[in-house]
């Protein structure tokens, strides 16, 4: 009447809480590698890398116009200089 095996849904319920628990431990030993910093200190973290992060793009954003403006004086500066050489009376 009682079979000794156990029904499917026990062996599912049973090995998704073994797997529950090895994730936690495996996340709690990389926590531990890491320095086992609090919960603010690792949003404090983040909110400074987002800052540095906005930082870099505008920074490069920057960059990126200067040097288009560089270039486009540049080109000017040269084709003034081949016009007047064209043009001598």
């Amino acid at each position: 009447m009682f079979s000794i095996i156990p029904k499917l849904p026990d062996v599912d319920k049973s090995r998704f809480d073994i797997e529950k628990k090895l994730r936690e431990a495996k996340k709690n030993a990389k926590d531990k590698a890491k320095g086992g910093s609090s919960g603010s200190a690792v949003l404090k973290s983040v909110s400074e890398r987002s800052h540095d992060r906005r930082r870099v793009i505008e920074d490069k954003k920057d960059s990126k116009k200067m040097s288009a403006l560089k270039d486009l004086k540049a080109r000017r500066e040269e084709k003034k200089k081949q016009g007047g050489q064209f043009c001598s009376f």
